[in-house]
C-alpha cells in the first residue's frame, strides 16, 4: 500500500514537472503568476545500509496571490524506528520573496510500540525566503501540543524544535 502511494505521488510530481512552462527571453524566472495553482513535488533517498529510507511529498495549492497552502508528508525509517510526519502549512506572502508559515502537524510512529500509540500533535510557525533563481531557506519553530512519546527524542517527553532548512529547486 505504501509503495503504491509513493509511486502514485512520484508519477503526479513528474506530470507537474513536464507541464510547467519554459521561460523564454528576458522574462524573470519567478513571479507570482509563474507559480501554478496546484503543485505536487516529491523526493527520496535510496535505501541505505540497514534498509534505511526517507521519502518527502508535498502538495501545494495557491488560494490567492498572497495565500498558499502546503500539505507535506515525510516518511522515514532509521534503525528500529519508522515514522510518518504530516504538516499542513498556510503560507502568507509578505512581499515578492518572503513568506510567513503557520499550521498544524501530526506525527505517527509506525513501529507499533505500545508507548508510542498516541500521535504527536504540534503547531509550526516560521518564515521562508525564496529567491528568484529557485533557492529557498526557511526557519520553523515546532511546538508540541500533547504528551506523546512520538518524536525526535522518543520517550523523553514533550519536545519543541527549531529547524533551519535550505535547498534548490530545479
Amino acid at each position: 500500500m505504501l509503495k503504491s502511494l509513493h509511486l502514485l505521488l512520484f508519477l503526479l510530481s513528474s506530470a507537474v514537472l513536464i507541464a510547467q512552462p519554459v521561460s523564454t527571453g528576458n522574462s524573470p524566472v519567478f513571479t507570482i503568476e509563474s507559480i501554478p495553482e496546484f503543485t505536487v513535488e516529491g523526493s527520496y533517498y535510496p535505501e541505505f545500509l540497514l534498509n534505511e529510507k526517507f521519502y518527502n511529498y508535498q502538495m501545494g495549492y495557491r488560494i490567492s496571490d498572497k495565500l498558499m497552502i502546503d500539505i507535506q508528508s515525510f516518511y522515514s525509517r532509521f534503525g528500529t524506528k519508522e515514522r510518518i510526519r504530516v504538516p499542513m502549512l498556510l503560507k502568507a506572502r509578505l512581499n515578492k520573496n518572503l513568506y510567513l508559515l503557520a499550521g498544524p502537524e501530526v506525527e505517527y510512529d509506525l513501529t507499533g510500540e505500545a508507548q508510542a500509540r498516541t500521535p504527536r500533535l504540534s503547531m509550526n510557525s516560521g518564515i521562508e525566503y525564496r529567491s528568484e533563481d529557485s533557492f529557498y531557506i526557511n526557519a520553523i519553530y515546532n511546538h508540541q501540543l500533547n504528551d506523546s512519546n512520538v518524536g525526535p527524542q522518543g520517550n523523553l517527553g514533550v519536545s519543541n524544535m527549531f529547524s533551519l532548512n535550505s535547498g534548490f529547486k530545479f
